[in-house]
């Protein structure tokens, strides 16, 4: 015969009467440190240290993790965080199936940290797992400083060969402006020229004439001005500000 009291069960048996209490480990707490058990990737494999390496081109890193538990009381979840420096301050989270997932993870140190979500903070010792992504050879830092030299080098070159280019244009467009000055001015000197044997025959005329003959010094002066007009053209044509024109 059993009966149940006061959590104490009373048993009769045919050699007497027993009392058995319930164990008090089912109602204690154990409060201990969470273990990081398997890395999956490509592959799943076991952790044997605290610390693992991978390339920055794995697509994602799964982490699993268990916390000992000793008797039915220990339902603990845990809580995690993913810190890139030490100084980081995360905030905790909730992990509901003993599991966490990262993908595209840059190059650099990680720490992942693991704790049992006790209600006393001060008795939990918390689990550091460091994650280190190896760069590849693009992400390191040499890369980047041969990238930035090579791009300074392609600007620089192409600003020199721009330059190059204006000043060569400049040349052909002076060579152009002086060819023409040149042609302008010897069609004009060749009009002066004209002019001025035309002004000494007529000045010939009038001197040989007995008589002042006005048709004569009209034509002169006319001449004249026609010679002053051209030698004006010819300073304006000659003048390095009228380039533009």
């Amino acid at each position: 015969y059993a009966a149940e009291n006061n959590g104490i069960i009373y048993v009769a048996t045919e050699k007497g009467f027993s009392m058995l209490h319930k164990a008090p480990i089912f109602s204690k707490k154990f409060i201990g440190k969470v273990h990081v058990t398997e890395l999956v990737t490509d592959s799943v494999q076991a952790v044997t240290d605290t610390a693992c390496s991978f390339r920055a081109d794995i697509s994602r890193l799964l982490i699993r993790f268990a916390y000992p538990v000793f008797n039915p009381a220990n339902d603990f979840k845990i809580n995690y965080r993913l810190l890139h420096k030490t100084e980081d301050d995360a905030a905790w989270t909730s992990s509901e199936n003993n599991e966490v997932e990262f993908s595209s993870l840059g190059p650099g140190l990680y720490i992942l940290q693991l704790k049992p979500d006790a209600p006393s903070m001060s008795t939990v010792e918390l689990t550091n797992f460091y994650i280190r992504i190896i760069p590849l050879w693009w992400q390191t830092i040499a890369a980047r400083v041969l990238f930035i030299l090579l791009m300074v080098a392609l600007i620089i070159v192409i600003v020199r060969r721009r330059t190059l280019a204006q000043y060569k244009k400049q040349l052909r467009q002076m060579a152009i402006l002086e060819a023409e000055r040149s042609r302008i001015a010897s069609d004009m000197h060749d009009d002066i020229g004209a002019d001025l044997t035309q002004l000494s025959i007529w000045s010939g005329i009038l001197k040989s004439s007995k008589k002042n003959d006005n048709t004569v010094l009209e034509r002169i002066t006319n001449s004249s001005n026609e010679v002053l007009q051209k030698m004006d053209q010819i300073i304006w044509a000659l003048n390095s500000f009228q380039n533009h024109t």
